[in-house]
C-alpha cells in the first residue's frame, strides 16, 4: 500500500506534525511583546491547529495520485482543508469567551488562503465552491488519516483526528456557508461602531495575521528544511557612536551642531520609556547612524526582559536604501567578530548564496523572511506585511512584534495612505510591543503628536538655512523665463 504523502520526498503525518509544531512555537516565542485581547497562548493553539490541518485535503485519493505520479491532476486541498481546520477549531474554542471564540473563523480562513490571496470572506468559503469539494472528498479521504494523533506538549493540546470523523462526514456546505454570514455580518457590525480600532476587531486582524505569518512561514520552511528562526544579535549601541565620532570632521560650527545632537540623543535614552518618538533634524547631521544608535539602544533596553527582537530599518527609497546598506555594513562589517547579519530586502532583492540549488533556495527564503539582526528594506515592504493580501509579504509578520522600527524620510508616505498606515503602526506599538523611531528633516503634521528627541529643533535648521524662496506670482512667459534665467544664476 502507497504511503499518504504531502510533498514527493515527505510523509503526510510528518509534514503536519512538522508544521504545527513550528508554527505554534512561532506564537509562543512572541508570548511576552502581544498585549491582544485574546491570550497568546490561545492564537498559538489557533497556529498549532491549522498546522495540524492544512494539509488535511491531501489525503483525497486525487492528490495522492497526483503526488505519486498518476494521472490524477486534483491538487485543489485548501479548502476542504479549511472545512475540517473550523470543525477542529470550533470544538478547541467553542466555548471560549469572545472573541477567542472566533479563533475557528481565523484557523479556517488561514487554512483556505493558504495557497492563495487573501479575499472576502464571500469569497472564500462560497457556497458552491465549498459542496463541490465535500463532494469530491467524500468518500475518497484515505480512512488512514483518521488514526493521525498530534500533540504539542507545550500548549497541553492532543489533536486526535478521528474525534472529529463523524462531524466532518456530515457537515454541508450550507452550515459552512451560513456560520461565515453570521461571522460577517458580525465583522461589519463591529466596523460600524463609533471607534471601530479600539474595538476587539484590531485584535482580531493581528492574531489572523499572526496565524497567517507563522502557517505560511512553517510551511515553507519545512519543505526547504529551513533551520529555526534565530534570536537577533544585539546590536551595540557604542559601536555606531565610536564609528560615527571617528568620521572625518566638519566645519567647527557644522560640527559643533553635529555634537550638541548626539548629546541629546543619548539623554533621551535615559528618559522615560516611550513606544514612539521622532527625530527630527536637517539633512547633513548624520540621522542614519543617529537612528541606528537609538534603535539598538532601544533594542537592548527591552531584550532584557523580552528577549531580543531586529532592528528594521525602512526607507521610502532604493537609492537612499543601498547608502544606508552600506552604511550599516561599515559600522558592522560581515567578517567582524560582532556577529552582527545586516540584510538588504526590496523588490529587486536576490540571495546572495548561489553555490548550489538548495543553498539558494534557502538564502532566498532567508532573505524574504527578514532573517537577520538589521533589516534594511523599504516602506512597501514593511508596509505590505500588514496592509496586504499577499502572503509572501504577510509571513514576515511575525518579526514584526517587539522590533525596533526605524522609518527614515517619513514626510514622504503619500497622504492618502496615512490614516491607514498610521493608524496601524500606533497599533503595533500599543498591542505587538513594537518601538518606532520616525526620522525626517522636514515637520509632517502626522507627526506632530510623537515625542520629539531634540528639545528644541528651530536652531539646527536656522544655522543649517540652505534655501531661499522667491515667489514672484505674476505670469511669465516661459521664454522670457528662460532668457532672464542665465543672467540671475550668474549673479547669485
Amino acid at each position: 500500500m502507497r504511503e499518504l504523502k504531502s510533498h514527493p520526498d515527505i510523509l503526510l503525518a510528518d509534514h503536519l506534525q512538522d508544521v504545527a509544531r513550528r508554527a505554534s512555537k512561532l506564537i509562543m516565542g512572541l508570548g511576552p511583546h502581544l498585549q491582544l485581547c485574546i491570550p497568546p497562548e490561545e492564537i498559538a493553539r489557533a497556529a498549532f491547529i491549522t498546522g495540524c490541518t492544512h494539509d488535511f485535503g491531501k489525503a483525497k485519493r486525487q492528490f495522492q495520485d497526483y503526488i505519486h505520479g498518476g494521472k490524477g491532476k486534483d491538487k485543489d486541498h485548501a479548502a476542504i482543508s479549511s472545512v475540517f481546520a473550523f470543525i477542529v477549531a470550533s470544538q478547541v474554542f467553542g466555548q471560549k469567551p469572545q472573541p477567542t471564540r472566533l479563533l475557528p473563523f481565523v484557523c479556517a480562513y488561514a487554512v483556505n488562503r493558504h495557497h492563495g490571496l487573501l479575499c472576502n470572506l464571500e469569497e472564500a468559503f462560497e457556497e458552491a465552491s465549498i459542496e463541490h469539494q465535500i463532494a469530491v472528498a467524500r468518500g475518497n479521504i484515505d480512512k488512514r488519516i483518521w488514526g493521525f494523533v498530534i500533540r504539542c506538549k507545550g500548549l497541553d493540546l492532543t489533536l486526535r483526528f478521528s474525534d472529529y470523523r463523524t462531524q466532518f462526514e456530515k457537515i454541508t456546505a450550507q452550515e459552512i456557508t451560513e456560520c461565515f454570514r453570521q461571522f460577517s455580518q458580525l465583522l461589519r457590525q463591529k466596523a460600524d461602531e463609533v471607534d471601530p480600532s479600539e474595538s476587539w476587531l484590531v485584535d482580531l486582524y493581528f492574531a489572523l495575521l499572526l496565524v497567517v505569518s507563522a502557517l505560511t512561514e512553517a510551511d515553507v520552511a519545512c519543505v526547504i528544511h529551513a533551520p529555526e528562526p534565530k534570536q537577533a544579535v544585539l546590536l551595540d549601541p557604542e559601536r555606531i557612536r565610536q564609528y560615527a565620532f571617528a568620521q572625518p570632521q566638519a566645519s567647527p560650527s557644522f560640527q559643533k551642531l553635529r555634537e550638541h545632537a548626539w548629546q541629546e540623543i543619548q539623554r533621551a535614552i535615559e528618559e522615560p520609556d516611550t513606544s514612539a518618538f521622532r527625530l527630527t533634524l536637517p539633512t547633513g547631521l548624520g540621522k542614519t547612524l543617529m537612528g541606528l544608535y537609538l534603535s539598538a539602544a532601544v533594542q537592548r533596553q527591552h531584550e532584557n526582559r523580552q528577549g531580543s527582537k531586529p532592528v528594521i530599518y525602512a526607507l521610502p527609497y532604493l537609492s537612499i536604501i543601498e547608502q544606508a546598506t552600506d552604511v550599516a555594513r561599515r559600522v558592522f562589517p560581515p567578517e567582524s567578530e560582532t556577529g552582527i547579519s545586516v540584510i538588504q530586502h526590496h523588490s529587486l532583492s536576490f540571495p546572495e548564496s548561489k553555490n548550489e540549488e538548495a543553498n539558494f533556495e534557502k538564502a532566498r527564503f532567508a532573505l524574504e523572511d527578514w532573517d537577520a539582526d538589521l533589516v534594511v528594506t523599504t516602506f512597501d515592504q514593511l508596509f505590505y506585511s500588514f496592509l496586504s493580501q499577499d502572503r509572501g509579504f504577510i509571513r514576515r509578520f511575525f518579526r514584526l512584534p517587539g522590533a525596533a522600527l526605524l522609518l527614515d524620510e517619513v514626510q514622504t508616505i503619500p497622504a492618502r495612505l496615512i490614516p491607514a498606515v498610521g493608524t496601524f503602526l500606533e497599533k503595533l506599538c500599543k498591542k505587538l510591543g513594537v518601538r518606532i523611531l520616525y526620522m525626517t528633516a522636514t515637520h509632517p503634521p502626522f507627526l506632530r503628536d510623537i515625542p520629539g528627541i531634540v528639545r528644541d529643533e528651530k536652531p539646527y535648521f536656522e544655522s543649517l538655512a540652505r534655501t531661499r524662496l522667491h515667489l514672484d506670482l505674476e505670469p511669465v512667459p516661459f521664454s522670457e523665463y528662460l532668457s532672464g534665467l542665465g543672467d540671475w544664476l550668474l549673479q547669485h
